[in-house]
């Protein structure tokens, strides 16, 4: 069990975790960089949730002359919210006229001044100045489906309550639920976990991560079947909290479970008091709802 802020907290805990957008941070002098080209850069993000403790979020830019990634955000940023939307907005000074943009992106890092990019997170091409950023370079999400199955070998009649599966047991064979989840990229794994933010203070139990969902996960001791899932001691037959799956960094191996799950679902499912054992419930896609994306937006000053 591990304990976190609940996903629906004010954006403002997103301010916090940006990556130069506190008071201690300055622009350098003009004297100490060359201000030939002054940019400003504007992009609205739907759905893009606090991090955990100890990322944050860098903008990086790359022009056709110049094949290095140039750290855009280490001058001023800052955020506003409107809606459900993060504006985030400031000011960089290319080494190339501003034309020659090509693309952008938004990492996750671990350290405020970062040399090079770290985990690519949103990304975009740049035409005229503007672009799409989004996490579509990893893949197509709204397409994956799948379901889960509460099941055991244990003689215990009571034991599938506690244990279930990325899986559907046809006639008896088990066979994956899963359908059209990308083949991940840049260190990104998918992870599955029970969460319920109902409870005070918080549960979220990690039952593994994985790049496949056939064959076994990261936690697979003990478990019955060659798919992501297992057995725990928390029953899954409560009226609150859901099982998801996400997308997770490769920051932390399997002591992310002390971390918490990244506010990035796919696919989810509700849970609920009558399970029935060897019973395929069907997940639902939730990436219009989970995974950021926006307009991003360079001006010449």
């Amino acid at each position: 069990m591990i304990v976190r802020v609940a996903p629906y907290l004010l954006f403002l805990v997103f301010a916090a975790n940006l990556l130069v957008g506190c008071d201690s941070e300055v622009e350098p002098p003009d004297d100490q960089i060359d201000t030939t080209y002054k940019v400003d850069y504007e992009f609205r993000v739907r759905k893009l949730r606090p991090l955990r403790d100890g990322e944050v979020f860098a903008l990086w830019v790359r022009q056709h002359k110049d094949s290095q990634w140039t750290l855009a955000s280490d001058t001023k940023f800052n955020d506003f919210q409107v809606r459900d939307s993060t504006v985030i907005f400031g000011r960089f000074f290319p080494k190339f006229p501003p034309d020659s943009m090509t693309e952008a992106m938004v990492t996750i890092e671990l350290t405020k001044q970062p040399p090079t990019p770290g985990l690519p997170f949103l990304k975009t091409e740049i035409k005229n100045r503007q672009g799409l950023l989004s996490m579509s370079y990893l893949g197509d999400f709204t397409k994956a489906t799948g379901g889960i199955t509460f099941t055991s070998k244990s003689p215990d009649p009571d034991a599938y309550k506690k244990e279930f599966y990325l899986m559907n047991l046809n006639n008896g064979s088990p066979l994956s639920s899963v359908t059209s989840l990308p083949q991940l990229s840049h260190g990104w794994r998918y992870g599955l976990w029970a969460a319920d933010y109902e409870f005070s203070p918080y549960h979220e139990f990690l039952y593994g991560l994985f790049d496949d969902p056939v064959g076994h996960d990261s936690q697979s001791e003990g478990d019955a079947y060659p798919f992501p899932g297992g057995a725990k001691q928390q029953p899954m037959n409560v009226p609150t909290g859901r099982i998801v799956v996400t997308l997770e960094p490769p920051f932390y191996g399997d002591s992310l479970r002390y971390k918490g799950a990244q506010l990035l679902y796919v696919l989810q499912i509700n849970r609920f008091v009558q399970i029935e054992r060897d019973r395929l419930y069907t997940m639902a896609n939730v990436t219009e709802e989970w995974l950021p994306s926006g307009p991003i937006i360079f001006t010449r000053r």
